[in-house]
């Protein structure tokens, strides 16, 4: 009897460490009136116009990547990765567009490798290829692909694969320094059969690797042995979706576009630092923006109004010294300037002339 007693009790603890193991996450309440006391938080702003030539010209800052003492905006209409001090002054362009040796026809993402003074691309063609950090001159090419979202973590190299084949393919690629394959996570989720993909990017935070799914509002962390929930940020489309029970539609490539006619997924940028996750993408035209203070366990909804907060949320990026980057155009540096009925610190954000209303400016917050 004893002996039955204890097998029942160890199959029935190992029966909720499973379940725990795979339920258990961390669900972030962001409230759905709109909240000032994030943008009252700001203790400072500064802004810097970026330094625009034939050659450093971007209208749409891809990916922003920050390391020390530069930055680094991928220009993918045009093929570059422009580098910036953090004053906005123009260092050096990454271009190499074209068939030759060296060249790539397009790029879909980059990362940062410090360790060996690399950036490096994943390109159009599903290859990898190598520049020098410094020159951006031409290193090496590998000619295999882990994705679209190309990111560096102790090491490995992590991407998102966007494939066809879901029912034999995974979803997350680990790789080694020469981008041999280590690790082939199955699809981060399933509904009704389709992929739901994640933001096509993955941000790091306290020694781990995260991406973001906009569709259930949940973030993954990720390592080279598993990809589980962390975090469920319970607002925008994932909550949309249990609410309104919409329907999901399917695109031809078996991948869930949008869940309206037409109403796409733009623009997510999900960050994490010490202190605070923050997320922010569209739906369409409807902006969802929601911050979470981690030490301090306040959630905030930044959606203020449409034109004004969730832009200076839209291209965002943590440097290592916990300061918040954005990147803005003209037109919306003047609707963000509002935001000095808020917070006086938004004062000193003073719109450039007209004719400069494309312009580029950079952003430096601390919160």
């Amino acid at each position: 009897m004893n002996r039955f007693l204890i097998y029942a009790f160890l199959i029935s603890l190992i029966a909720c460490t499973q379940n725990n193991s795979n339920l258990y996450y961390e669900v972030i309440n962001i409230p759905e009136e709109s909240s000032y006391d994030f943008i009252k938080s700001i203790k400072s702003i500064e802004c810097f116009q970026i330094e625009e030539s034939e050659d450093s010209f971007f209208e749409i800052p891809w990916q922003f990547e920050i390391t020390n003492d530069e930055i680094f905006i991928l220009d993918k209409r045009n093929g570059k990765i422009l580098v910036y001090d953090k004053k906005g002054e123009f260092k050096r362009a990454l271009s190499h567009l074209g068939r030759g040796p060296g060249e790539y026809t397009g790029i879909h993402s980059f990362c940062i490798d410090g360790k060996n003074n690399e950036i490096i691309i994943s390109d159009f063609d599903e290859n990898i290829r190598i520049y020098d950090i410094n020159d951006c001159s031409f290193k090496s090419k590998i000619d295999r692909t882990i994705g679209y979202a190309i990111i560096k973590h102790k090491d490995l190299f992590y991407g998102f694969n966007y494939l066809e084949d879901i029912e034999s393919q995974s979803h997350i690629t680990c790789s080694d320094s020469l981008f041999n394959v280590q690790k082939d996570f199955l699809p981060i989720e399933y509904e009704n059969g389709y992929i739901m993909p994640p933001s096509y990017r993955f941000f790091k935070w306290n020694n781990s690797l995260y991406t973001f799914l906009p569709y259930t509002d949940k973030i993954y962390r990720v390592n080279q042995d598993e990809c589980r929930v962390a975090y469920k940020m319970n607002f925008g489309i994932g909550k949309m979706i249990e609410m309104e029970q919409l329907q999901k539609i399917p695109s031809q490539d078996n991948y869930i576009y949008y869940l309206r006619e037409e109403e796409f997924i733009l623009q997510v940028n999900p960050l994490m630092n010490n202190n605070w996750i923050i997320i922010n993408y569209y739906h369409g035209i409807q902006p969802y923006s929601g911050a979470y203070n981690i030490k301090e366990d306040k959630c905030y909804n930044l959606k203020i109004t449409k034109d004004n907060s969730t832009r200076l949320f839209r291209y965002i990026q943590f440097d290592s010294d916990g300061y918040l980057w954005s990147v803005v155009n003209n037109i919306e540096l003047e609707n963000i300037s509002k935001l000095g009925e808020i917070n006086p610190v938004f004062n000193a954000l003073i719109p450039y002339s007209e004719s400069d209303e494309d312009r580029n400016i950079l952003i430096k917050i601390e919160l």
